[in-house]
């Protein structure tokens, strides 16, 4: 409650239309207030909404993914380094990489996701 009292300032204090909602706060039957130019609801209705949620489950779904795969490429490469026979070391060094690649395709899925967030917003 606090954060959206906060936003509300926010928009109070920036140049935008007037707008009218019902029973903002408890008592009040009606209060007018200023919104921003660039604070767009998205409703469902809008064909920018999937595209959003989208983004941000690419971002998610990149971020986490790039975190555990660097941290299992990190375990593995530590095992290559004190590992003694050749073969151990091979099948370690070729799971580290495997891990690295997978790391770059998070980071790649996480780009991807803020692109489309972004052009949500551009595209509006």
């Amino acid at each position: 409650m606090k954060y959206l009292s906060i936003l509300i300032l926010i928009s109070l204090l920036s140049a935008g239309e007037s707008a009218t909602l019902s029973k903002p706060f408890i008592g009040d039957t009606t209060s007018t207030f200023i919104v921003a130019d660039t604070l767009v609801m998205t409703t469902q209705d809008n064909p920018q909404y999937h595209l959003r949620w989208a983004g941000l489950g690419l971002m998610l779904a990149g971020g986490i993914s790039t975190y555990l795969c660097h941290q299992a490429a990190d375990n593995s490469y530590h095992e290559y380094q004190s590992s003694g026979s050749i073969s151990e070391m091979n099948d370690l060094y070729d799971r580290t990489l495997l891990f690295d690649r997978l790391v770059a395709a998070g980071i790649l899925t996480t780009e991807i996701g803020l692109y489309l967030i972004y052009k949500s917003f551009r595209d509006e």
